[in-house]
């Protein structure tokens, strides 16, 4: 315990880290727990004006797991710059408990202010100063002659003390505030965990706080506990070594630590042993596949840490199958399957699945990309790389891919001959010349448009009625690719009609289409059975076609019923009425 006498000269920076390092980071603190009955607070106010409490008081802590008898001893008290004398000591007696505390009643303030202490172990009736001042604690009844006093234990230089451990006195102390030793670890007092901090430094060890006496009757407060550590798991493949490593184990008084290993689990059929179980690092031989389950536990001679535990795995890498290559049409759910991917000891895989390259402009995105079997759609033509990677439970990876490619879908087109006056008696030829730009093409499908289809490539249609008609043709390719419906409207003439004018259909219910084939151009007007013009409109020179939406010049339907038209020629004559039904 060394001593510094007027240790006021500036202090090296090495002194100023070291202050800082013991308080962020206990573990690495040249620090340690104490071992033997420490001045754990000090209190001079007593009594005096706003004191907190009506007497001055020592207390003293013990940082051991054993009681420790006191008989004989003796706290002392001197100025900050006195010496210890025999009017200014109480001696004690009695025995202070594992990890308890033990208070020494002093005098009283002539203010009288403060609450009653509570009961003290000893009562005695040293005088301290508030601010400033030195307590010793003895090993014998007989005061201190000096800094080497081989029956001095303790002592606490506060204020101006000129005489203090370490580099610096403890803080001043007023009549609200005593010097109290810091809790293990370096942490604040009153933390739970004893004032037995003791890094023989009076101005790092005490702080200035409102004062908080206990007594042997107050329950103990143990250290902290220490804490054991295990560095990072390890995967290994089978019959490799294990290197296990407990250095980041650590005691927050900064004590040294023994280490106990042991392997709690271990693998059907194994025989591993640990070697070298109680020193930091420790090893064994995996040499079964599966988990080692290791726990650490670390002693620092008065507490003993909390179980750490960690897994050991020896395993082989796994294999990925992402499955073969993929050709499908464009616009196709593209389903996925990892499911040949294994492990060789037989264990679960994780797997995860991404799209590595896409066709420029694609958005495909995969759902659940964690799934054995996930899908995506293939929105445009090209090719699409896919990636699995699998996981055991011991975080070996094994990677595989495949490639999609999307073929283009096809392109229909048809026509059809004769182009122009189709009636019901008209053999309709169908043409067809879609085509695909890397798959052949294997089915057609049409629709005439009036209810029928056909299967064939080359159809030949009759249309039973008058009227227009649109045809739509699907051209499908080997993949299944399916092209966009193409639409072609046709027109198709009643049959055996000389007049200047035909229509269709008849009866009609959302257009009908006028066809004339005069020489000259005419007006075309229709008429409702009470005689009222409801559309009017000019024919082209014939042949020409007027398409009707069977509205009145507002825009409103009209109403289902028989109605009556003619066309009146420019060079005069008009042709015979015609009837026109409309049906709603």
């Amino acid at each position: 315990m060394p001593f510094s006498c007027c240790a006021r000269s500036p202090r090296p920076a090495a002194v100023l880290l070291f202050a800082a390092t013991l308080l962020a980071n206990p573990a690495s603190a040249q620090a340690r727990w104490a071992r033997t009955v420490v001045i754990s607070e000090v209190y001079g106010g007593g009594g005096n004006r706003g004191a907190t409490y009506t007497h001055d008081f020592i207390e003293l802590y013990n940082p051991t797991a054993e009681p420790v008898s006191l008989e004989g001893w003796s706290v002392q008290y001197a100025a900050a710059s006195g010496a210890f004398s025999a009017t200014k000591l109480t001696s004690l007696e009695g025995s202070i408990p594992a990890f308890g505390s033990f208070l020494i009643e002093g005098a009283a303030g002539s203010a009288g202010d403060g609450a009653p202490l509570p009961s003290a172990d000893v009562e005695g009736s040293l005088s301290l100063a508030a601010d400033s001042g030195q307590v010793a604690l003895a090993r014998s009844a007989e005061p201190v002659t000096g800094l080497d006093d081989p029956n001095l234990v303790d002592l606490v230089g506060y204020g101006a003390a000129s005489v203090f451990e370490g580099e610096e006195p403890a803080p001043r102390g007023s009549n609200a505030r005593s010097l109290q030793r810091r809790a293990d670890g370096g942490a604040e007092p009153g933390s739970g965990t004893g004032s037995g901090w003791d890094t023989d430094q009076n101005g790092q060890d005490f702080v200035a706080a409102s004062p908080t006496p206990r007594t042997r009757r107050d329950p103990p407060e143990p250290p902290a506990p220490p804490v054991a550590v295990i560095g990072a798991p390890h995967v290994v493949p089978p019959g490799t070594q294990v290197d296990l490593d407990g250095s980041g184990s650590w005691d927050p008084g900064g004590d040294p630590l023994a280490y106990r290993w042991r392997l709690v689990e271990v693998p059907a059929g194994s025989v591993a042993i640990l070697e070298d179980p109680t020193a930091p690092r420790a090893a064994f031989v995996a040499d079964r596949a599966g988990t080692y389950l290791v726990e650490l536990t670390v002693s620092d001679g008065l507490r003993e840490s909390a179980p750490a535990r960690a897994e050991a795995v020896a395993s082989e890498v796994p294999i990925a199958e992402a499955g073969e290559d993929q050709l499908v049409p464009a616009g196709a759910t593209v389903r996925l399957d990892g499911s040949k991917s294994r492990d060789p000891s037989g264990a679960r895989l994780s797997y995860r699945w991404s799209l590595v390259d896409l066709p420029q402009g694609s958005g495909a995105t995969l759902a659940e990309p964690e799934r054995v079997d996930p899908a995506f759609t293939a929105d445009l033509p090209g090719d699409y790389r896919v990636r699995l990677v699998v996981t055991n439970r011991a975080g070996l990876t094994a990677t595989d891919e495949l490639q999609v490619h999307a073929a283009p879908l096809p392109e229909a087109s048809f026509s059809f001959e004769p182009a122009e006056a189709i009636t019901p008696e008209t053999e309709v030829r169908f043409s067809d010349g879609s085509r695909s730009a890397e798959r052949p093409l294997v089915a057609w499908h049409w629709r005439f448009g009036d209810g029928a289809e056909s299967r064939a490539q080359n159809p030949v249609h009759r249309y039973a009625a008058a009227g227009r008609y649109v045809v739509e043709l699907q051209a499908t390719d080997d993949l299944g690719g399916e092209s966009p419906p193409t639409q072609l409207a046709l027109q198709v003439r009643p049959a055996g009609s000389g007049s200047l004018v035909t229509h269709g259909p008849n009866p009609a219910r959302e257009q009908v289409a006028f066809f004339y084939r005069g020489e000259e151009a005419a007006t075309l007007l229709v008429y409702d059975v009470s005689g009222r013009l409801v559309h009017q409109a000019q024919l082209d020179p014939g042949p020409s076609e007027h398409g009707w939406d069977l509205t009145t010049g507002g825009g409103r339907p009209v109403a289902p019923g028989l109605y009556l038209y003619v066309v009146v020629r420019v060079g005069g004559g008009r042709s015979p009425v015609e009837r026109l039904v409309v049906e709603r």
